[in-house]
């Protein structure tokens, strides 16, 4: 029910946005539009006023700030009305007091009336603070007379149908939700119906049907991972948590001052040796990651490799390692091979140089003191080319062959911390011959040991 939640509410937020946004623009397009009509009526009223004060004061022989007041008497409380000489000083304004406010020659309407007869201008006014409309006319006596009305600026007229369009808003809104939700539940219903255990037998429309392709694609690899995922999940964390222990255990010795003076090297030794171990782990599965991605697509394997070069190269950098277990490390070249040509295959030199060193490492690490490990190169009667490298250690019992190319899985997990090695190389090894189209095989080596057999293809 949660996928249903979900998207009815994407859907219902979806149209409320546009609802909204709609609104919104509406409400713009409609302040805008009202703004423009009330300045226009704004404006004729001004001029309307303008025109009636300046007839009553021009036609009449009496005091002109009396005839003014008394035309006031019938109008608007928001008509403002100012009297000015003609050097600029203000004799009347019904808004303030005329000996308080500056000279107004320099007002834009007043100078253009001085001038022509008649002038307006809108602007923002410093007394009343908020925008007016002014219009003035030179009297007969030489006189301004200026009529100035305030008007709401668009924002103004915007906050004014403010109320009505958040009711608008909010119903638009409830509206919106309860449609969004219906036509969810409908979308999910129908979704709700298909078998996602059969997604290719359901009938659902065509524009679904590779989405329910890929869905079953990734069913099948998922169901295929998923008990090696958790598997590899565990394994790992132990084999990290492992050094993590001994490291923590030994710096907080050394950190409490529990340590002897005399046992601190020794303890920096354990300390870092365990680092160099979680370093390698490490490494590995930074080698498995890419091994398995997508970014091995931009890996070249249509070189020339040669198997024997490459099997004399990796033994002589596991030589010292094989001496100091006392193992002899010998590689073996078929005479045929010598007497006619190199075992050569097609693919990448780097990446099968890895699969030859984590073989013989392995080899050398599960081996007994006084063993052997031989290393051979040569061509099968079936034409294959093959790398074998055979070992006279503890062997691999036939029940576990397949598990060996696990990630952290050891024959003997009883002498893992003493052999060393991460766990990783045969891991490593199945998938580079895995992307060379390789066939590994295990054997037991008679009378003692075993036998890995990598075969390339033709």
């Amino acid at each position: 029910m949660s996928q249903e939640k979900s998207i009815a509410r994407t859907i219902a937020l979806s149209i409320a946005v546009v609802v909204t946004v709609i609104v919104l623009l509406a409400a713009v397009i409609l302040s805008y539009t009202a703004y423009s009509f009330i300045d226009s009526q704004t404006d004729a009223e001004v001029l309307m006023r303008t025109e009636a004060l300046a007839s009553a004061v021009n036609g009449s022989d009496g005091d002109d700030v009396t005839v003014i007041k008394n035309q006031l008497k019938i109008a608007p409380a928001y008509v403002r009305v100012t009297l000015i000489e003609h050097d600029g000083a203000v004799v009347y304004d019904n808004f303030a007091n005329a000996s308080t406010l500056k000279n107004h020659a320099d007002r834009p309407e007043v100078k253009h009336a001085m001038v022509t007869g008649q002038g307006s201008s809108a602007r923002r006014s410093d007394t009343l603070s908020e925008e007016s409309i002014y219009r003035a006319v030179l009297l007969d006596n030489g006189m301004v007379l200026r009529v100035g009305i305030a008007q709401s600026n668009i924002w103004g007229v915007f906050f004014t149908i403010l109320p009505f369009l958040v009711a608008v808003l909010v119903g638009a809104s409830i509206v919106s939700v309860i449609a969004g939700r219906m036509v969810a539940r409908g979308f999910v219903h129908k979704l709700d119906a298909i078998d996602l255990d059969h997604p290719n037998t359901a009938q659902v429309p065509k524009e679904l049907r590779p989405l329910l392709g890929r869905i079953e694609d990734q069913q099948i690899r998922l169901s295929e991972k998923d008990a090696d995922r958790r598997r590899f999940t565990s394994n790992a964390s132990h084999e990290l948590k492992t050094p993590l222990t001994v490291i923590s255990g030994y710096a907080e010795l050394i950190a409490g001052g529990l340590a002897l003076p005399e046992d601190v090297p020794q303890f920096a030794r354990l300390i870092h040796a365990e680092a160099v171990h979680m370093r390698e782990i490490v490494d590995d599965l930074l080698a498995l990651s890419h091994l398995e991605d997508s970014s091995v697509m931009a890996i070249d394997f249509s070189e020339s490799v040669s198997l024997a070069r490459i099997a004399n190269e990796t033994a002589q950098r596991v030589k010292v390692e094989a001496e100091r277990r006392n193992v002899t490390l010998v590689v073996d070249i078929s005479d045929e091979a010598v007497l006619t040509e190199d075992v050569v295959i097609t693919g990448n030199a780097r990446l099968i140089s890895e699969l030859v060193l984590n073989l013989i490492e392995n080899a050398v690490r599960y081996n007994v003191d006084g063993g052997r490990v031989v290393v051979r190169a040569h061509t099968n009667d079936d034409q294959h080319a093959c790398l074998v490298v055979s070992d006279t250690g503890v062997g691999i019992p036939c029940a576990l062959r397949e598990k060996v190319f696990e990630r952290f899985y050891r024959v003997d997990t009883s002498s893992s911390r003493d052999t060393g090695g991460t766990g990783l190389g045969l891991a490593i090894v199945k998938h580079i011959a895995q992307l060379h189209g390789a066939e590994i095989r295990v054997e037991d080596n008679v009378p003692q040991g075993t036998v890995f057999e990598v075969r390339f293809p033709r």
